[in-house]
């Protein structure tokens, strides 16, 4: 568990302990049969997010717009966005999408 060896950074730890738990719950238990069209299209929505976040944390701009700590994330950086954003906007995205396609199956079957 990489969130469990990083505790001391709040943001890396709280990130990837919440989303390796939930990607635990959704394969294991709920054992949803989604996960690889979300996969497909959540590196489609990398595109934008790049784009949208590298402007916002100083790709394009003197100054960025957002700044991190980096004593709370292990400094890891795709372009200028921390490694720890692009996990924390995959459970972002998972946990909304997993909560209607559950409450849809369960409807669809009274």
């Amino acid at each position: 568990m990489f969130g469990s060896y990083h505790l001391d950074k709040l943001y890396t730890g709280v990130t990837f302990l919440l989303t390796g738990l939930f990607l635990a719950l959704v394969m294991l238990k709920l054992r949803v049969r989604f996960m690889g069209r979300f996969y497909f299209t959540f590196g489609l929505l990398l595109v934008p997010f790049f784009i949208v976040n590298g402007i916002l944390t100083g790709a394009v701009t003197e100054e960025p717009v957002v700044w991190y700590n980096n004593a709370e994330n292990i400094g890891i950086r795709i372009f200028t966005i921390p490694l720890e954003d692009a996990v924390y906007g995959l459970l972002m995205i998972l946990m909304p999408i997993t909560i209607w396609e559950k409450a849809e199956e369960s409807t669809r079957f009274r």
